[in-house]
This record gives C-alpha cells, structure tokens and sequence, in this order.
C-alpha cells in the first residue's frame, strides 16, 4: 500500500515537472542570441533551450560534486563490508570447532 502510493506521488511530482517544463517552453520560444565575447561566434537559440540546457549543466555538475565527495564513503563502505564478511566466516568456522570440540569427548 505505501509503496502504491509513494509510487503514484512519484509519477504525479514528475508528470507535474514535465507539464511545467512544457509550459515554460511554450512561452518562452522567442529566440535569443548568445555571444562568447573573445570569439567572433554567435549562436542563436529558443529561450527555453537555453534555459533547458543551463539547467540540465547545473544539476548534472552538482551530481558530479556531489558524486566526488561521496566516494570515499561507498569505499569506506565497500571495505566494511568485505570485513564484515570475512569475520561472519571467521565466527562461522569458530563455532564450527567448538561444536566439534563438543561432541569429541561424547563420542569417546
């Protein structure tokens, strides 16, 4: 049931996100010329696509920081998980000899 529903929030936020998106593009297609002041290139472009384009930079170099900082957290945690692996094993085999210390004397 939550699962349901978060699920159906999810495709509301992002239908909504996309709505918006299309609206904004719709009144925004006037065209806009951007120039790279040391160079003699023009480039002439929508509003929206500009805007659509600065957008998609900006959330793609805020993953990328955000990616980089992370790492040597997933590596931290990569680590800790090999480790706690090997001691599960290690116990695993541990108890294993203890059982078998165990039931040695019975059987004499």
């Amino acid at each position: 049931m939550l699962r349901a529903l978060a699920k159906f929030f999810k495709t509301a936020f992002y239908s909504l996100l996309i709505l918006l998106g299309v609206i904004f593009a719709v009144g925004n297609r006037g065209r806009i010329d951007l120039t790279f002041f040391p160079l003699p290139y023009t480039l002439s472009m929508p509003l929206f696509l500009f805007a659509f384009i600065v957008f998609a930079a900006g959330a793609l170099l805020g993953w990328m920081i955000t990616h980089v900082g992370t790492v040597q957290y997933r590596r931290g945690h990569k680590q800790s998980t090999k480790r706690v692996a090997a001691l599960e094993n290690e116990l695993g085999a541990v108890r294993s000899e203890q059982m078998m210390q165990q039931a040695t004397p019975a059987l004499r």
